[in-house]
Order: structure tokens, then C-alpha cells, then sequence
């Protein structure tokens, strides 16, 4: 049994974003064979539940944890007092704060890569992009050991600078037991919406203030609910925005619900989840949060990126273009529901996923 410190920029909780629900999984999993304490910034909210590791105070929160000296104390002062075997900095951010604290104490430490964040900032054109790849490019040509979310990630990571034997594909997941197909509460949320019979529900949902999803928002309300007739309607989930999404894109078809409990409801609820993203890196966790349920989905080939189609299909189609996206919406409707497949359960899995991991 090994004693791991677990570095995350995010709190953890709510868990409601995808960064965050890898984070709790890869420690609770990791928890159940070794001991884990997991730093991050002071919690939004309380957890409900019994955790099986320990979760520390890691300082601020944002972009002044590049500079803020009570964070890298903090995290000097973990480090010395738990005496782990591996340091696991979940995403690039504290880098730099990982890496003193590591040669400090002669450290091992392994980055969990949950996305390529030159990809991402690159291909949403933000301005800071080249000095974020910088940080990124240090973070991998230090780090120990790499985990990357898929084998395209992986070959990306290795041309920013990771070492390819150091560098591996340890999976996003899902939680096959909260997951997983349930007609009646897909009815009981179908109702609580107003659903008819003759209707189509179409789902989306995730973190709305985070620019790839604010992009498939508009076009969802722009390009593609034009496109399918009026016995359609689309409901959006998530934790943003949400007054001005509604005034910006609200309507007799489109209903923005905020956050919702037990998010698998909504998604055994709906004919097709939809997810029309155009930017970002790593692997979508509502794709296979909405495959677990069975429930035909229909994204884009950047939002099926990294993913084993293999496994993933027929319940998954991929199509680009507007109009084809459109027409396979259509077509997805008319899907019979699935059980997700033994492979798909063996690959993506969470608790399969931990198993693999060797520290």
C-alpha cells in the first residue's frame, strides 16, 4: 500500500463538472488500496457521504494559485508532513508548485493529463494560449510518469514533450452503478417535463459556462433545432448561466433547467442526447455518462475524439455538417435502447479503469 498526495486546482466538490468527477473517482478508486490525502482549494460545498480519503485545505482558488505563496506553503507543507510515495497533480496548473515541492523531498510525481490544454486553448483562439502550451510543455518534460485520457491524447502529449514510455492512456469513466438504464425514472422525469406523447426530448448538459458547451448551446439554438420539426423539444441541464441562457436562447421548444439531481433521471428521460462540440480536448464524460443509460447519442468527430467508437457504437453516431447532424438526430429517435456492452463496461468502467493503474 502506497501514500499518495492528490494536487487538484479544482474543489471537488460539487461534483459537477467533468474535471472534478475524475478527480473524485481516480482517488476514491485509488483510495480502496492505498492512502490517499487529496489537497485542493476549500470546498463549495460539503460531501454527503463517507469518503474514503482524506481531503486537505490546498489555498486559493483560479489563476492566483500561480503566485499565491500561502498556496505553494500549503503545498511544501503536505508534502513534508504526509510523506507520500507519489505526488498525482491532477491537470498542469500547479506544475510549477508540484515540481519544487517534489525535488524538495526527492517525490516521484505523476500528472494526470484530462485533457491537452495547448489543444484546447489553441483551438478556442484564446490569447494566452502560447504562454499556457509553455506550462504544459515544462509539466511533461518533468513529471515522472503521464497519464493521458485516450491514445490521441497520448501521441499529443508526446509531440509537447512527454516522454513516450513514460506516458500512458488511463481512461476518463463512468459510474456504471448510477449510470445505468431506468425507464421508469426516464418516465417520471419525461412528465415532470410536460413531454408528450407525440414528442421528442432531446438533452443536453454540462457546466454551461464553459466556452465549448456556450458554443453547442448556440448551435443547438441556432443551427439545429431549425432543422428538426416542431415535435421536438430540447431540455439543457447544468450549473451556468442560466437566466441569461434562457433569455438569450429560452423558448416554446428549448427549456434551460439549471442544475438537476441525479442527472442520470434526465438522461434515461431523453430519445437522444446531443452534443455538438466544436472545440476543447479530452474525452467527453456525458458521452459516456448517456451511453451507460442506453440512450442513443448523437456528437460531433471533435466531441467522439480519444473515444473507442468500437465499443461505443451503434448507440453513439458521429456526424459533422449541421444538416447531417440534423438528419442523424432523426434517425437516432428512432434507435431502440441499448444496455451498454460488456466491453464497453470493461473499458470504461471506473472501477475496472483503477484496477489497471500500477503506482
Amino acid at each position: 500500500m502506497s501514500k499518495i498526495l492528490v494536487l487538484s486546482y479544482l474543489p471537488i466538490f460539487p461534483t459537477n463538472g467533468g474535471g472534478r468527477v475524475r478527480i473524485r473517482q481516480l482517488s476514491t478508486h485509488l483510495a480502496e488500496r492505498h492512502t490517499v490525502t487529496l489537497a485542493c482549494p476549500r470546498l463549495e460545498e460539503q460531501p454527503d457521504e463517507t469518503l474514503g480519503f482524506t481531503i486537505q485545505d490546498g489555498g486559493v482558488r483560479g489563476a492566483k494559485q500561480l503566485v499565491d505563496p500561502r498556496t505553494y506553503r500549503t503545498i511544501f507543507e503536505l508534502v513534508r508532513r504526509t510523506r507520500p510515495d507519489f505526488i498525482l497533480l491532477e491537470y498542469v496548473w500547479l506544475g510549477v508548485h508540484a515540481n519544487l515541492a517534489r525535488l524538495a523531498q526527492r517525490v516521484p510525481l505523476v500528472l494526470d493529463a484530462f485533457d491537452v490544454v495547448t489543444t484546447r486553448f489553441r483551438r478556442a483562439r484564446h490569447l494566452l494560449w502560447p504562454a499556457i502550451s509553455l506550462l504544459e510543455r515544462f509539466t511533461l518534460r518533468t513529471a515522472d510518469r503521464i497519464f493521458a485520457v485516450s491514445e490521441t491524447d497520448r501521441v499529443q502529449l508526446v509531440r509537447l514533450g512527454a516522454a513516450a514510455q513514460r506516458t500512458s492512456v488511463v481512461p476518463n469513466g463512468v459510474d456504471t452503478a448510477r449510470f445505468r438504464p431506468d425507464e421508469e425514472a426516464g418516465r417520471r422525469i419525461r412528465d415532470l417535463l410536460g413531454i408528450k406523447r407525440n414528442e421528442r426530448l432531446l438533452f443536453f448538459f454540462g457546466q454551461l459556462d464553459y466556452a465549448p458547451n456556450r458554443e453547442a448551446l448556440r448551435i443547438l439554438a441556432h443551427e439545429i433545432m431549425p432543422r428538426i420539426d416542431g415535435a421536438y423539444r430540447l431540455a439543457i441541464a447544468g450549473q451556468g448561466s442560466v437566466a441569461q441562457l434562457r433569455k438569450t436562447y429560452g423558448g416554446d421548444r428549448i427549456k434551460f433547467l439549471g442544475p438537476v439531481d441525479r442527472i442520470a433521471d434526465y438522461i434515461n428521460a431523453a430519445d437522444v442526447v446531443v452534443a455538438p462540440l466544436m472545440h476543447g480536448s479530452g474525452t467527453r464524460l456525458k458521452l459516456l455518462e448517456s451511453l451507460a443509460c442506453g440512450v442513443p447519442t448523437v456528437t460531433t468527430s471533435i466531441g467522439a475524439e480519444g473515444l473507442d467508437l468500437a465499443v461505443c457504437e451503434p448507440a453513439l453516431s458521429v456526424a459533422d455538417g449541421w444538416g447531417a447532424f440534423a438528419d442523424t438526430v432523426r434517425r437516432a429517435v428512432t434507435m431502440d435502447r441499448m444496455p451498454p456492452s460488456r466491453s464497453f463496461l470493461e473499458a470504461y468502467d471506473w472501477r475496472a479503469i483503477v484496477e489497471r493503474i500500477r503506482l
